[in-house]
């Protein structure tokens, strides 16, 4: 597994890749992928160094829902590329205000013993922005390592871009982020207890999850949906939004189909596949119970 803590002195030579690589989509994994290869052929081990925190949370506060992954998942994600050692800086602002060749130095070099760093066309880090590809290729010579930068990676001619998927993501645009991502966008959280407000008012069992207040939440609507529990995998219809009809109270619920076991403190996750409708206010109870009972329907049809 991957590790988080360095080896600072170690003798072993590495190559490293360094970026936030939030969401793991399609053009990380060109990156990491292209990356590890050329590390084996170098003989240098492979680090991909990535951050916890993001340098938005020190820009707007509060920082919620905007990652894409949480850490762990994205070290889960970046291991299914064959890269076996990742390693995790905290940013802070300390970190963030390092000049480029400092970080290079003190960090990269010192703390990781690189000897070639490896780099997506538009990354940049240190203070001010300033260590894009053009200014590290300045400091190769002052440091001893070698500099590789990767062109970027398109889709139907669209540089993909994680910046890109959360804009898809907050139109709701399930399909298109999907298929830059390279996966469904997926949600993990426990099943806690709702007021049950769906069951007793509705007769429509659901399970509320209680989200990381990191993720990024999808537009508010109806979502077919993969569901990931401890049983196996289910069909489903999720909500999320905030029930303008009965309660104006925001929720993240989703209806399990053909499902009955309890998992109430247990985690799931759903995938997210295609959005059925917006959120909408109905006149009544009843009229809500129906467009429900036609979401689980739609829900089916695109899933079976």
């Amino acid at each position: 597994m991957g590790r988080y803590s360095s080896q600072k002195g170690s003798s072993l030579k590495t190559a490293i890749t360094i970026g936030n690589f939030d969401g793991v989509h399609r053009g990380h994994v060109y990156l990491l992928e292209n990356f590890n290869k050329l590390a084996g052929a170098l003989g240098l081990e492979p680090v991909v160094l990535s951050f916890y925190g993001h340098p938005r949370v020190f820009k707007e506060a509060p920082p919620l829902n905007y990652l894409l992954t949480t850490p762990e998942e994205r070290k889960q994600l970046i291991h299914k590329t064959g890269i076996e050692r990742i390693e995790f800086v905290k940013l802070d602002r300390a970190t963030m205000e390092m000049s480029p060749i400092e970080f290079i130095k003190k960090v990269l070099v010192e703390r990781y013993n690189m000897r070639m760093l490896f780099m997506g066309f538009n990354h940049h880090f240190g203070r001010n922005r300033e260590g894009t590809p053009q200014h590290v290729a300045g400091l190769v010579s002052q440091c001893d390592f070698s500099l590789v930068v990767m062109p970027p990676f398109k889709v139907n001619g669209v540089i993909v871009s994680s910046t890109l998927i959360r804009g898809l993501l907050k139109e709701g645009r399930i399909e298109e982020a999907n298929l830059y991502l390279g996966r469904p966008y997926r949600i993990c959280g426990r099943v806690v207890k709702g007021k049950r407000i769906a069951g007793s008012m509705l007769g429509i069992k659901t399970a509320n999850v209680e989200l990381s207040p990191l993720k990024l939440i999808p537009a508010s609507g109806i979502y077919a949906v993969w569901v990931d529990t401890s049983y196996g995998i289910f069909p489903g219809a999720l909500y999320t939004g905030n029930n303008p009809t009965i309660k104006n109270e925001f929720s993240f619920e989703v209806h399990i189909i053909d499902f009955e076991e309890d998992i109430y403190n247990k985690e799931i996750c759903v995938r997210f596949v295609k959005k059925i409708r917006d959120n909408m206010r109905f006149k009544n109870i009843e009229r809500l119970r129906e467009a429900i009972l036609k979401d689980i329907e739609k829900a089916k049809d695109i899933l079976k």
